[in-house]
């Protein structure tokens, strides 16, 4: 008995531990497989670390990775943990997995803050077990080199400080801590910027109506500070940034039409099949949370740090859903954040309705309707969750391992190698690659996603120096970007391995 009760009262430790354990052990090199996104987060931490350059080697100069690799908010945890155990792939995604392990933890507290501690595990069990598709499976994608974990991180973090401000009205430190991080996580990812702000706008409005005036003062005072902060980071990472020559054309109109909002219809349609796909449980969390908290608005019986804490969390999680849907490109990893704060509510929804079935509650009527849509959702998480685990599985390859040693075999030093599949960059920083101006990644997702007609202003033929090689990936794959030289026989293969081709002048 002492041992059950030893493991009850250390459940969740042990929890995240196994889950730090998973991703740490079971294939984290590739499951999923390194690519362009983290290519170049890898390289501007590798190179601030062993050459104390803020950016990327193109050819035998420096460039800037400015609108490339992650700001600072997720490079510097990355060049921190390349100081202290070396430059490595392994390295890089460790610090991925801290960050999302991190976030399952503050998902557990804030979750176990406004309900109860079952209803924390019951949002564990959501997250891990009923990822309805392979892009929401955290235990393999949260293991990559991107800004969105370590976002949430921040940005949660800041979240629960927000209700101790609320808790404690004079605690300074409450209120610096909320500022640090709420400003930390929205500079990490600037994505977040209008969520965020909407989530502690909108609570400031109803404070006016509700004459909340000691709310309403905690609001605007960790607005103002978290401001300050973000602005601070962002000046940190400019200040990097200009260190190193830029590369490439301004690309602030065309990326807002691209990445911001945008009406075009095969994409709405893409965003929403895929929302119909993996959002089911979040919409069940978000109408159970919505109707609760416009019941306590409207009754204005409710002043409580936890309902300003849910109402704030309501709102970015909401607001941030309708914009996939209405205004994104669609793509799942924008989907992330709203899914994993939304689980908070789906986890108490889910909560209530078994104790109602259990306890033989309410109409029949209504344990019948209860118990069809807690079997519905459930079978379908579970069922789609296994099917991705299996299809990532069978999905991962060395491909990169592969092509990195075919090269260090077979290619001299001394070639120049073109390329845009930036992670052989990092896996291979002995060798003198050339690849496109930053802003010609916008103008191949124009020409992908919205205007086939969109002609990339770049082209091997226009250098004044020809490349030796030519290496080509999944970004080619995708983008065809040097699809007219390998056609016109400008170079012709040498092999393939995997998804990588190589290429001789």
């Amino acid at each position: 008995m002492a041992v059950f009760r030893l493991l009850k009262k250390h459940a969740l430790l042990i929890f995240l531990l196994c889950v730090f354990l998973i991703m740490l052990l079971f294939k984290p090199l590739s499951l999923p497989a390194v690519w362009f996104d983290e290519g170049w987060t890898l390289i501007t931490a590798q190179n601030w670390v062993e050459n104390g350059i803020y950016g990327a080697k193109l050819a035998d100069s420096w460039v800037t990775t400015n609108a490339m690799a992650q700001p600072v908010g997720t490079t510097l945890p990355v060049a921190l943990f390349f100081k202290i155990f070396g430059v490595g792939l392994f390295q890089g995604r460790l610090v991925g997995s801290l960050f999302t392990v991190g976030v399952f933890w503050i998902i557990f507290i804030l979750t176990e803050k406004l309900y109860t501690k079952r209803t924390a595990w019951f949002a564990m069990a959501i997250i891990v077990g009923l990822a309805p598709i392979p892009g929401l499976q955290f235990l393999f994608i949260g293991r990559q080199v991107l800004g969105e974990m370590p976002m949430l991180f921040y940005l949660l973090l800041g979240y629960y400080f927000f209700a101790r401000v609320l808790e404690e009205p004079k605690s300074g430190k409450y209120i610096l801590l909320t500022a640090l991080f709420w400003g930390l996580g929205v500079a990490t990812k600037k994505q977040a910027v209008p969520f965020w702000a909407m989530s502690v706008f909108i609570p400031f409005i109803f404070t006016f109506i509700q004459k909340r005036q000691k709310v309403r003062k905690t609001l605007l005072i960790t607005m103002v500070f978290s401001t300050l902060v973000a602005v601070v980071v962002l000046s940190a990472d400019a200040y990097l940034h200009s260190l190193v020559p830029s590369y490439g054309e301004e690309t602030t109109e065309k990326l807002y039409q691209m990445a911001v909002w945008t009406n075009q219809a095969s994409i709405r349609k893409n965003a929403l099949i895929l929302f119909m796909l993996a959002g089911g449980a979040s919409t069940v969390g978000l109408l159970f949370i919505g109707f609760d908290t416009i019941r306590s608005l409207l009754n204005n019986y409710e002043n409580s740090p936890k309902f300003w804490l849910s109402f704030s969390l309501f709102i970015f999680a909401l607001s941030w859903t309708l914009w996939f849907i209405f205004g994104s490109l669609g793509w799942v990893r924008y989907y992330i954040p709203p899914y994993l704060i939304a689980s908070i509510f789906t986890a108490q929804a889910f909560h209530i309705w078994l104790n109602l079935i259990n306890k033989n509650r309410g109409r029949n009527i209504q344990r019948m309707l209860t118990t069809f849509f807690v079997v519905i959702l459930t079978a379908y998480g579970l069922t789609a969750n296994i099917i991705g685990i299996t299809a990532s599985i069978k999905e991962a390859n060395q491909d990169a391992e592969t092509v990195v040693a075919y090269i260090e075999q077979h290619i001299p030093h001394t070639a120049l190698i073109e390329s845009y599949e930036s992670e052989l960059f990092f896996l291979l920083p002995k060798y003198r690659f050339h690849f496109p101006p930053h802003h010609i990644q916008v103008e191949l997702n124009l020409r992908k996603f919205f205007d086939p007609k969109v002609t990339p202003s770049y082209s091997l033929l226009a250098l004044n120096i020809q490349p030796d090689y030519l290496i080509t990936g999944s970004m080619e794959q995708l983008w065809q970007l040097y699809r007219t030289d390998i056609i016109e026989g400008n170079y012709h293969i040498v092999t393939t391995i995997g998804k990588y081709t190589i290429y001789k002048k």
